[in-house]
């Protein structure tokens, strides 16, 4: 099994009318080129699904808690709450502590107990 530190993902959206979106969306675009060179920023991401009002989604990973916490006390994360701010819509904010990374070799490992371990 492959165990790798603790990441932390900070998840992040809004819906809005689609002009408001895409200005939005741009502001935020030019934010995560400073967020992706900071330490501990392991990937930050954003996408829209276009439609009449349009879905925006954020996303950043962070090696662990204390890059985090470093970057919710950072002058950039106060820009990207200035930015959620104009959002007519108020934005999910959510962070999950992941803790375990499995890949590859957990379906070989439930597939290799087969069904017995799903009757359980």
């Amino acid at each position: 099994m492959l165990h790798a530190p603790p990441v932390v993902r900070l998840s992040i959206g809004f819906t809005a009318p689609r002009r408001t979106s895409e200005q939005l969306a741009r502001a935020i675009r030019v934010l995560t080129v400073a967020t992706r060179v900071e330490a501990g920023c392991l990937s930050c991401r954003l996408w829209t699904d276009l439609t009449d009002d349009c879905d925006v989604h954020y996303e950043e990973r962070w090696r662990n808690e204390d890059a985090m916490r470093r970057r919710i006390l950072s002058e950039g994360f106060t820009k990207l709450l200035e930015v959620l701010e104009a959002s007519p819509t108020r934005p999910t904010i959510e962070f999950d502590f992941v803790s375990r990374h499995l890949g590859l070799e957990y379906i070989e490992s439930i597939r290799r107990a087969g069904p017995e371990l799903s009757s359980k």
